[in-house]
C-alpha cells in the first residue's frame, strides 16, 4: 500500500476479486496519494465492503519516516497527518522501514536507522491522534504492544509473519496455530505484511510471499477448522483489531457507550463509512436494531441473531449526519447516538 502502483492498480488486481468481502482484510493506502488524487479515494471508498480495512502505510503523509522529520517540520507535519487520517477516517499506521546490512544509510544528507527512534515515533503517533502504530522492528519483542513511547504500538518482527513464504498453506496455517495455541485470552496476532495478487496468480519461489483472496481465505479456513483453536480464533480489519486492542489495554476508543443493567452497547464508525454496533449482553439472543436519522425518519432496520454474548454488526450509513441507534430484545433496550 506504501507503492503508488499498488494503490492505482487495484492492489495487485486483488481488489478486482469476486470473493472480496468475504473475510476481513487490511488494505494498505498511501494518503497523501488520495489527497492527490481524489478520484482514487473515492473509488475505494465506494466499492469497499464492511470487511475491507484500510490502514495507512507508512505514514499518512506517504513514504517516509516521522522519527527523522527536523523539529523544524515537526508542527506541520503533525497538521497535515492529523488532517488526512480525520479526512479519510484512517487512524491506524503501518510504520515500517526497509533494512540493509549496514544498519544505517544516508539519503539526501540524513541518516536514517534500520531502528526506530521509537520516542519520536511515539510522540509522533500521539500528537497526530493515530489509534494505533503497527511496526516492524527488531529492537521490540514481536506480537507485543508498548504504550510506554507515547501513542500505542504494536510490533510484530522476526516470527514468519512479515514477507514469509507461505506456498503450504497447510505449514503456514500451523505455525500460526503454534503462535496462538498456549497463550491467554485475548491474545492479538499481527499477520503480514504480504503483497496481494489478484486471483489465479500463481505463488511459487519467485515471490513466495504473495497472496490472493482465495488463497487468504482458505488459509483463514484451515486455521478456523482446528479444533484445538479454531473456535476462538477472529479475524478482523484493521479498524476493528485496533478498537479491541485498546479497549483490552484499558485505553480510549472514543466509542459512545450506552450501559443499563449490566449491558452495552458501544457505537463507531470505521473507515468505509460503515456504521459498527458491539452489542455486550449477559447471552446471546435474537435482537432488533433500528436506525434513525435526527428527523426520526428509519435509515436501517434489521433482526440481528447474534452468536455471542459480546457479538458486532455492520451497518451501512449512505450520507454523514446524526443518528439514533435502538436495540430492542428480550430485556433489551438501549439507545445511543453517533455522528458521522
Amino acid at each position: 500500500g506504501d507503492a503508488g502502483n499498488w494503490n492505482v492498480g487495484f492492489q495487485g488486481g486483488a481488489w478486482n476479486s469476486t470473493l472480496r468481502g468475504q473475510v476481513p482484510v487490511g488494505w494498505g493506502f498511501n494518503l497523501q496519494m488520495f489527497e492527490e488524487f481524489p478520484f482514487v479515494a473515492q473509488y475505494y471508498s465506494r466499492t469497499a465492503t464492511a470487511n475491507d480495512g484500510f490502514v495507512s502505510v507508512s505514514t499518512p503523509l506517504g513514504y517516509a519516516y516521522p522519527d527523522v522529520f527536523p523539529t523544524s517540520y515537526l508542527p506541520d507535519a503533525v497538521t497535515k497527518t492529523n488532517n488526512l487520517m480525520d479526512k479519510f477516517s484512517v487512524h491506524t499506521v503501518y510504520g515500517y522501514k526497509h533494512y540493509n546490512g549496514a544498519g544505517s544509510s544516508v539519503y539526501r544528507g540524513i541518516t536514517i536507522s534500520n531502528n526506530f527512534d521509537f520516542a519520536k515515533l511515539g510522540a509522533f503517533a500521539q500528537n497526530t491522534g493515530a489509534n494505533l502504530t503497527f511496526t516492524f522492528d527488531p529492537a521490540l519483542t514481536t506480537q507485543k504492544s508498548y504504550t510506554n513511547y507515547g501513542g500505542l504500538l504494536f510490533n510484530h518482527v522476526n516470527d514468519n509473519t512479515f514477507y514469509n513464504d507461505i506456498r503450504n498453506l497447510q505449514t503456514t496455517a500451523d505455525g500460526i496455530i503454534s503462535k496462538i495455541r498456549l497463550k491467554t485470552k485475548p491474545y492479538f496476532l499481527l499477520a503480514g505484511y504480504q503483497r496481494f495478487r489478484q486471483d489465479g496468480t500463481l505463488v511459487d519461489a519467485n515471490e513466495p510471499a504473495d497472496i490472493t483472496l482465495s488463497r487468504l481465505k482458505d488459509l483463514m479456513n484451515l486455521i478456523k477448522a482446528n479444533t484445538e483453536v479454531g473456535s476462538s480464533v477472529e479475524f478482523v480489519t484493521p479498524e476493528k483489531y485496533t478498537y479491541l486492542l485498546r479497549k483490552s489495554l484499558g485505553l480510549s476508543t472514543a466509542t459512545p457507550v450506552v450501559e443499563s443493567n449490566g449491558q452495552k452497547l458501544l457505537l463507531f464508525k470505521d473507515g468505509n463509512t460503515k456504521l459498527q454496533l458491539n452489542l455486550q449482553l449477559n447471552v446471546a439472543e435474537l435482537v432488533k436494531v433500528n436506525v434513525y436519522d435526527v428527523s426520526g425518519k428509519s435509515v436501517y432496520s434489521s433482526d440481528w441473531n447474534m452468536v455471542l454474548a459480546n457479538d458486532f454488526k455492520t451497518i451501512p450509513i449512505n450520507k454523514k449526519g446524526i443518528y439514533i441507534v435502538r436495540v430492542l430484545g428480550n430485556g433489551v433496550n438501549l439507545t445511543g447516538k453517533v455522528v458521522f
